[in-house]
């Protein structure tokens, strides 16, 4: 599911009520498209895990299999890891360098 920007500016998670939901910025790279897409969803609810809860460990080179809604298979290639706290997510600081949305990029 595509998500935009919350009033604060960051990029706009799936709704709680949905905790295995994934969305991603849909200003962005479409998942499956060449580049990186830029991927948001929660790491758990007050009462249980979610979609990302075991994601921060993650390791370069493991491969990640998302589902599209139309029920085809994207395959991915983690090449680096960073976790960051929600209160510091922006839409600028967890971008693949020299994307549009990158801090910096000509």
């Amino acid at each position: 599911m595509a998500r935009g920007l919350d009033d604060t500016g960051a990029i706009d998670p799936p709704p709680f009520e949905t905790p295995n939901a994934v969305g991603w910025f849909g200003s962005g790279t479409q998942p499956g498209a060449a580049g990186a897409a830029l991927f948001v969803g929660h790491v758990d609810t007050e009462t249980r895990p979610a979609v990302f809860y075991g994601l921060s460990a993650a390791r370069p080179g493991a491969k990640v299999l998302v589902t599209r809604t139309d029920g085809s298979v994207a395959e991915f290639t983690v090449d680096d890891v960073r976790v960051f706290p929600a209160r510091a997510s922006t839409p600028r600081r967890p971008t693949a360098p020299g994307s549009p949305a990158a801090p910096n990029s000509a």
